[in-house]
């Protein structure tokens, strides 16, 4: 799962979301919310699930990740989780 979240941070960088390499200023996190910075992106893995024997694929997986915004201001944080939200939906 860190290898798929390792993709989709430097995504969100490139889009203007945050800053996500380990240099100073980081605010996109993957695989753990840290108590700080106190305004960031924490990008948490989810197994997913297997399809089973009903299906043609039965070691296809569909992993998952939950979004986290933590912010100080509400309206911030509220603005920051859109423009994740729009960053990444419809992209496969």
């Amino acid at each position: 799962m860190a290898d798929f979240l390792d993709e989709v941070a430097p995504y969100l960088d490139g889009q203007g979301v945050g800053t996500y390499p380990s240099s100073s200023g980081r605010n996109i996190f993957t695989g753990e919310l840290p108590s700080d910075p106190d305004n960031c992106v924490s990008l948490l893995g989810l197994p997913g699930t297997m399809i089973r024997d009903s299906r043609d694929v039965a070691s296809l997986q569909f992993p998952r990740f939950q979004v986290i915004v933590r912010n100080t201001d509400y309206d911030l944080g509220s603005a920051k989780l859109q423009a994740v939200r729009t960053a990444l939906h419809g992209k496969i």
